[in-house]
C-alpha cells in the first residue's frame, strides 16, 4: 500500500511530459524555412490551377472574339464575361490562356523531368557501379552532351525532331539526362564502397540485385531533389523554345509563345506581355526555391544549419 502511495505521490510531483517534436519531421523542417514554405504553397497553387483549368477558366482559351483584339482589362466580351486581364492580339482571353498555359508548362515539365531523371539515374547507377570501360564510354558521352549549353542542345534537338509538344518533352528530357547522371554517379561511387554492398557481393548477390536493392534506394533523396529543382528549368526551357517558335505550336497556349507574340505591342498594350511573363517568373522561382528547401531538408549536413 505504501509503495503504491509513494508511486502515486512521485508521479504527482513529476512535471507534465509533453511529446517532443521530431526534428526529422518534414513539415516542421519546412516551417523553419519561410521562403521554402511560400514556394511550396505557390507550387501547389500552380498545380491546382493546371488541374482545375476547365473549371476556373472564364473563357475558352481558343475562342476568338472578333472586333475585341487587344481589349483592355475589364472590357466585357461579346458573351457577357469580362476580360479580367484583357484580350490578346487575336481577341482571345489572356487570363484563360495563362491558366491553360500553366497546364501545358506543368505537363511538359513533369514528363521531361521524368525522362531526364529516369535516363540519368539508369546511366549513373550502371556507370558508377560497373566502372571500367563501360563507365569510361558512358561518361565521355555525358561529358560531350554537357559541354553543349542546355538551350543550344535543346534547339539542335528541336531542329532535328521538328516542332511539336511531344518533341519538346523529348528534347528537354534528353538535355537533363547528363546533369542527373553526374549527381547519381557520384552518390553510387560512394555507396558501392559501403560494408553492406561488400557483404552482398560476398554472399553471391548479382550486380542487378545489388543495384536495385541496395544502391538505388539510397539515391532516392538526391533524385527527388534533382527532379524538383529541374522542373523550374524545364518550364523555363519550354518557354524559351516557344518564344523562338520551336515549342508548343499555335494555338496551344504557352507562356513563352504569349510573350513572343506580345512583344510587338509591348509599349501600347503592356498587359499582353506582363501577364504571361509574371506567371512564368513566379512559377520558375517557386520551383527553384522549393527544390532548394527540399535539398536542405533531405541532406543531413544542411538540415540544421
Amino acid at each position: 500500500m505504501s509503495v503504491r502511495t509513494a508511486t502515486l505521490t512521485d508521479a504527482g510531483t513529476m512535471p507534465a511530459v509533453t511529446p517532443r517534436r521530431s526534428r526529422q519531421g518534414f513539415l516542421w523542417q519546412l516551417q523553419r524555412r519561410p521562403l521554402g514554405m511560400l514556394a511550396f504553397i505557390i507550387v501547389l497553387g500552380v498545380i491546382l490551377v493546371a488541374v482545375l483549368a476547365d473549371l476556373i477558366s472564364p473563357q475558352d482559351p481558343y475562342r476568338i472574339f472578333t472586333g475585341q483584339t487587344r481589349a483592355a482589362p475589364g472590357v466585357v466580351a461579346a458573351n457577357g464575361v469580362p476580360f479580367l486581364l484583357g484580350a490578346d492580339e487575336s481577341g482571345r482571353d489572356i487570363l484563360s490562356r495563362i491558366i491553360y498555359g500553366a497546364r501545358v508548362s506543368l505537363w511538359v515539365g513533369v514528363l521531361s523531368v521524368a525522362i531526364g531523371t529516369l535516363g540519368g539515374t539508369v546511366v549513373g547507377v550502371v556507370s558508377g557501379f560497373r566502372s571500367g570501360k563501360l563507365d569510361l564510354v558512358l561518361q565521355r558521352l555525358m561529358d560531350s552532351a554537357q559541354a553543349i549549353p542546355s538551350l543550344v542542345l535543346a534547339l539542335l534537338l528541336m531542329a532535328v525532331l521538328g516542332s511539336s509538344l511531344t518533341n519538346v518533352i523529348l528534347a528537354i528530357g534528353i538535355v537533363q539526362i547528363p546533369y542527373t547522371n553526374r549527381v547519381v554517379r557520384s552518390a553510387v561511387l560512394s555507396l558501392k564502397q559501403e560494408t553492406y554492398v561488400e557483404s552482398a557481393r560476398a554472399i553471391g548477390c548479382s550486380d542487378f540485385w545489388i543495384m536495385s536493392r541496395h544502391i538505388l534506394p539510397n539515391v532516392v533523396a538526391p533524385i527527388i531533389v534533382i527532379g524538383t529543382s529541374g522542373l523550374g528549368g524545364a518550364i523555363l526551357t519550354e518557354a524559351y523554345l516557344s518564344f523562338l517558335g520551336l515549342g508548343a505550336p499555335p494555338p496551344i497556349p504557352s507562356w513563352g509563345g504569349m510573350v513572343s507574340t506580345a512583344r510587338t505591342y509591348m509599349l501600347t498594350n503592356p498587359q499582353l506581355l506582363l501577364a504571361p511573363a509574371v506567371a512564368l517568373s513566379i512559377t520558375v522561382l517557386a520551383w527553384n526555391l522549393a527544390g532548394d528547401a527540399l535539398r536542405d531538408i533531405l541532406d543531413p549536413r544542411l538540415r540544421n544549419r
